[in-house]
């Protein structure tokens, strides 16, 4: 696998990873699986494609990727605006208002937020490692001071490979944890 940065051609392919790596029981319905889209990539490769590295194979086909949000409150705003406050889709607007209020206590120690998802037959293999380390030059090479994200209690294997890569916890309340990394 190869990092390279996102180039416009690899937003339907970063959907179809999003979804395909979503829990099942997010993939019920058409307007869940919009709302994982929605939540989870679209900001980030329409409004922030500079923060966004694809982890590709021999095709230049994308097979994993980290997308960042580098600024919480112009995220949190334009997010909220352009994707949730006149969005018809529900589950969009829980996850993605769910989003920000778990992030928001973490943003002034913690500017920038990631999603990272892998396709199942390139996990373990170093290229989530490889995808963070690329985010995270970016990012110090900006001055951003520090990165968080949320995680699903439950996800042990994702949760292991945050704390593998430098992310601390920050919060727990059993159902979600937030967590941080001090970049500079």
């Amino acid at each position: 696998m190869k990092i390279r940065k996102y180039k416009p051609e690899d937003h339907d392919r970063i959907d179809e990873i999003c979804i395909e790596t979503a829990r099942e029981g997010l993939k019920t319905t058409p307007e869940m699986v919009e709302a994982l889209t929605i939540v989870f990539s679209h900001y980030y490769t329409e409004q922030e494609p500079e923060n966004v590295f694809v982890a590709v194979d021999d095709e230049d086909t994308a097979q994993g990727y980290i997308l960042c949000a580098d600024d919480f409150g112009i995220w949190s705003e334009e997010f909220q605006e352009r994707y949730l406050n006149d969005s018809q889709n529900l589950p969009a607007r829980m996850m993605g208002f769910g989003s920000v209020e778990a992030l928001e206590p973490y943003a002034d120690e913690y500017p920038a937020h990631l999603h990272i998802d892998l396709m199942p037959s390139i996990q373990g293999q170093g290229v989530g490692t490889q995808l963070i380390t690329a985010l995270v030059e970016h990012l110090k090479a900006r001055k951003i001071r520090g990165l968080i994200l949320d995680v699903a209690a439950d996800n042990e294997r994702a949760i292991r490979f945050y704390k593998k890569n430098g992310f601390q916890v920050l919060h727990d309340d059993g159902d979600g944890i937030v967590m941080g990394m001090q970049l500079g």
